[in-house]
């Protein structure tokens, strides 16, 4: 399993780099979990957050902006199809037996490198989070077998720190 761990060694200052924001499927979430970096074939991966805002004038000629937040998704598209890959297998499995519901809900964790914890040294902060996994189509054209999918994101995050070396993700417990 790669993990990027010399981006991992790089410190930088200044302007944060996109390849500082790391997006992992988590392959046996619990004991024995192993990451796989998403977006290998991607040159843009972005979460889109939907938010709603609402406003209103009242009669004084103020203005009220109500700002909810909305469904998120983040769109994975060009992907192909890996041998090797976890999540491969997980979208030729959706794929090959038509799973939807409970079924293609998976755990992910987003990194960003660019915010080494201080306390413990040598930890990134980042958050974990479910998605259902939305396969959009299989096949393609002969750059290789395409599977673009979209993540749905549901429920809370669980925020927390992941040490690159140890693989361990360790949760923030808010007092």
């Amino acid at each position: 399993m790669k993990l990027h761990l010399q981006l991992f060694a790089e410190a930088k200052t200044g302007k944060a780099q996109r390849k500082e924001s790391i997006l992992f499927y988590i392959d046996n979430p619990g004991e024995g979990e192993t990451f796989e970096a998403i977006g290998k074939d991607n040159d843009e991966l972005s979460r889109t957050m939907n938010y709603e805002a609402d406003s209103k004038e009242n009669v004084l000629g103020e203005t009220d902006v109500t700002v909810k937040k909305g469904p998120q998704t983040t769109s994975v598209d060009p992907c192909y199809y890996t041998r090797d890959g976890k999540l491969a297998q997980k979208l030729y499995e959706i794929y090959k037996y038509d799973k939807e519901l409970d079924d293609v809900v998976f755990e992910f964790m987003e990194v960003s490198v660019f915010k080494e914890t201080e306390e413990p040294a040598g930890e990134y902060e980042c958050f974990r989070q479910k998605a259902a996994i939305s396969l959009q189509s299989w096949g393609g054209d002969t750059a290789g077998v395409g599977t673009p999918y979209e993540l749905n994101w549901l429920g809370p995050k669980t925020h927390g720190t992941f040490n690159p070396k140890t693989k361990k993700f360790t949760a923030t417990v808010i007092e």
